[in-house]
């Protein structure tokens, strides 16, 4: 499927240069789906079931209560528009940036510094708040005319403060909830008509059998979350060309270490909550009764919710040899590499290691030219190069790698 290689800014002998940038913007969703009102749902709702030879769902009454409902906190006829609601049309992102590239006649540097940050499109309650701090220092030096020093530093650390419901928890729900589901808040004056005795401050949220959270109440009152991750990695690496002692000869080293940590706590709030149940009394009377499915549960301190460290270890080394002997060329290679991966609290160690042998000669450059040449298995017979063609209900064709000699 393709690689791609990023190579970071490396610095420049004898040149120094300083550049900064800032940046301030909008950005906005591509595309968020809409959903039915509740007025539309339960006609709908009604239709599918005739269809499917069943009896209407909602009665002529529930139909009514909808087109006249009070909104999302109607006590009997809630209906909800979750998608202006609860998000935003845009969100903001900021971004600086400061770069310095450099170098004498031995030693060039190229250090970056960068800060990103952004918010959500979270309407109700704190919007997601993102703050990203980076580093990159590239370091290389001629310590001898034959010995270069590479040494590469990245780190990242990244402070993300949120509302309980993760984006993927969020949208979930948005897209699940039925718009006429629950009531979002109730009035405790009203309640207290179906006697359930509340002091007048007390806050106060819908439920129903399928939800007893209340994403309202979630999303307002709910809590908070905070995320802190770090990551680092560091290349160091030593490269030796001894072309001036032994033609052909290069050799190299390299230690490569990467940590990634992260952190989230969360302080959860629940509210109690009431779900709306209505039913025929003996006389064939509809009646209506609210009952608690969830208590309040405000807990003081945060608790850790997540966490997770990951270390990467790998150690990277070989020489290699190509030397022409008059029109004749010795192609040597060795390689070793060790891979430590350590997971913390979710699996075993992993450890590999490889080692590598190359060897090559090639008789006067006439068969490993670096090219490649296709031709036909009808053609490979023609010039010789194989015996015959063998068919069994399939195209059969012929690759070889030839130098151009021979053509």
């Amino acid at each position: 499927n393709g690689v791609i290689l990023v190579t970071t800014k490396r610095g420049a002998i004898r040149q120094k240069s300083v550049t900064a940038g800032v940046e301030y913007g909008i950005q906005q969703a591509t595309r968020i789906p809409g959903f039915l009102g509740a007025n539309d749902y339960v006609s709908l709702y009604n239709e599918a079931s005739l269809n499917d030879g069943l009896q209407s769902f909602y009665s002529s009454a529930d139909i009514d209560g909808y087109k006249r409902s009070a909104g999302v906190n109607d006590p009997v006829y809630p209906s909800a528009d979750y998608r202006n609601i609860f998000l935003n049309d845009n969100a903001s992102y900021r971004k600086a940036t400061v770069q310095m590239i450099g170098g004498e006649l031995r030693t060039k540097y190229a250090f970056t510094l960068g800060y990103t940050g952004g918010t959500g499109i979270e309407k109700v309650g704190s919007a997601t708040d993102m703050n990203r701090l980076n580093l990159r220092a590239n370091l290389d030096v001629d310590v001898t005319d034959y010995l270069k020093l590479q040494a590469d530093v990245a780190s990242m650390i990244t402070l993300r403060s949120s509302g309980v419901l993760t984006d993927g928890e969020l949208f979930s729900s948005l897209s699940t909830l039925r718009p006429n589901e629950y009531t979002f808040q109730y009035d405790p004056a009203y309640l207290a008509d179906y006697g359930i005795a509340l002091d007048a401050e007390e806050m106060v949220f819908g439920a129903s059998k399928r939800n007893v959270n209340n994403l309202y109440q979630q999303t307002f009152v709910g809590g908070a979350a905070a995320t802190r991750s770090a990551s680092s990695e560091a290349n160091l690496a030593l490269l030796l060309d001894l072309n001036n002692y032994v033609p052909g000869l290069t050799a190299h080293a390299k230690v490569t270490f990467d940590d990634y940590t992260t952190l989230t706590q969360k302080q959860t709030n629940k509210y109690q909550t009431y779900m709306l149940d209505r039913y025929v009394d003996a006389s064939g009377d509809l009646q209506k009764r609210y009952t608690m499915v969830q208590k309040t549960n405000l807990p003081k301190n945060q608790s850790i919710s997540s966490s997770g460290t990951y270390r990467y270890l790998t150690v990277d080394g070989g020489a290699d040899y190509k030397h022409d002997f008059d029109g004749n060329v010795l192609d040597l290679g060795a390689s070793y590499k060790y891979m430590l991966e350590e997971k913390t609290g979710s699996a075993q160690d992993v450890k590999n290691m490889n080692i590598a042998f190359r060897a090559s000669y090639d008789i006067k450059n006439k068969y490993m030219d670096g090219q490649d040449h296709w031709i036909s298995a009808e053609e490979a017979l023609d010039l010789g190069f194989i015996d015959g063609i063998y068919e069994n209900n399939n195209t059969v064709s012929c690759c070889l790698r030839l130098s151009s000699e021979h053509f």
